[in-house]
């Protein structure tokens, strides 16, 4: 099997690679068998693939322009200046007004090509944008929140009550407890709250927790859902744009694949210790530390075809991330409680086991995020285990 990799504008093929196990496949990528890749020429057109009926308009226009410009700079100034005073008698003064002429020509035919080509952009990301637009649906929950968790039901109340108050329509909750279950805070709330919540016993080994966690997600549930956004027990969706409804938000970008979203670090506040308090009132201390440096986004997960750790894989090409100027810190965050206090982070390192198999986050990194607390540092260099 071949995938060929075709200009999704144009249409024609611009390479093709034997398919293995390191390399991605999307849902609408071209897979070609064995036997069919011999009559698959690279700079031809893919049989029946349909490309925008007006692509062929814009790039004649470009194209005309660009000769148009390229005949008139084809000397430069020096020589044009040249040309005009010697071989056609103009005195200097002449020359040097149409030496400014002729720059404004061509200033004005870049920025003809440029709109053009923005234009064209445009037109193109409208094509791909009502394709899937055609092929949305109806879903049982318009938004989901996606959590995966193991042994942290001392935070999960908090967590689940900030998020549907924010108006997710359902939350599929994760479960890789070993001392502690999902289902016995779950259990506490009313039935129409129960109603909103899926529990998905995620007990056992696994070769990467989380990512097989997402992936197993979209191939069971995300049938159901329109957006859905990938967070852990430490991260608090919180909008900064005024907006009190998440459904609201999300149906103001539904041109997008995704949302970017913007993570907020925050330290220890200086606590030592646990305490019986929300997550959000013990630690409201912000720091610099990585701030920006992951993200998580808001998914219409009809449209993607897998995950690679936290991140939606699927073709750029065709689908678009929304992201504005300020990174949309200006619409919403993700306010990361990352250590907690110096017991807590403790456990987290010695007790509870991490997500991924090649991160193996250290008791030290503490104190990079704490340096205030640096005291408490007695240079034990802990790794957390997997799982």
């Amino acid at each position: 099997m071949y995938k060929v990799d075709i200009n999704p504008i144009t249409g024609k093929v611009m390479s093709y690679t034997k398919v293995r196990s390191n390399i991605p496949i999307y849902d609408d990528d071209m897979l070609v068998d064995d036997n069919e890749i011999s009559s698959i020429c690279v700079g031809s057109t893919m049989p029946g693939y349909e490309t925008p009926d007006f692509s062929e308009d814009y790039e004649n226009e470009i194209r005309l322009l660009d000769e148009v410009r390229k005949k008139i700079s084809s000397e430069n100034d020096m020589d044009y200046f040249i040309k005009l005073v010697v071989e056609e008698g103009k005195d200097v003064a002449e020359a040097r007004d149409s030496i400014k002429q002729r720059r404004a020509q061509i200033e004005d035919l870049d920025n003809k090509i440029r709109s053009k080509y923005q234009e064209y952009e445009d037109a193109i990301r409208k094509f791909w944008m009502s394709k899937d637009a055609d092929a949305d649906s109806d879903y049982p929950y318009y938004s989901a929140a996606i959590l995966l968790i193991k042994d942290e039901n001392r935070y999960l109340r908090e967590w689940l009550d900030w998020h549907l108050g924010l108006g997710f329509d359902h939350v599929f909750i994760y479960d890789n407890g070993m001392q502690e279950h999902v289902s016995e805070i779950v259990s506490e709330y009313p039935e129409d709250k129960q109603a909103k919540i899926t529990v998905i016993d995620w007990g056992g080994h696994h070769k990467h927790i989380q990512q097989d966690a997402y992936n197993h997600f979209l191939e069971h549930h995300k049938a159901a859902v329109r957006w859905g956004l990938f967070i852990d027990s430490d991260e608090f969706l919180r909008f900064t744009d005024g907006t009190t409804d998440v459904n609201e938000f999300l149906k103001r970008y539904e041109d997008y694949t995704e949302i970017w979203g913007y993570e907020l670090e925050y330290d220890a506040n200086g606590n030592e210790m646990y305490e019986d308090k929300p997550v959000r009132e013990r630690f409201t201390r912000r720091t610099d530390v990585r701030e920006g440096f992951y993200w998580k986004n808001f998914i219409q997960v009809n449209r993607i075809s897998s995950f690679l750790m936290h991140y939606a894989q699927y073709n750029e090409q065709k689908h678009y991330l929304y992201k504005d100027e300020e990174c949309n810190k200006n619409l919403f965050v993700i306010d990361h409680y990352y250590t907690k206090s110096w017991e807590e982070w403790k456990v987290k390192i010695k007790e509870r086991g991490g997500a991924d198999p090649k991160y193996h986050k250290s008791l030290q990194e503490f104190f990079v995020y704490n340096p205030d607390m640096d005291h408490l540092n007695n240079g034990d260099t802990a790794y957390q285990a997997y799982e």
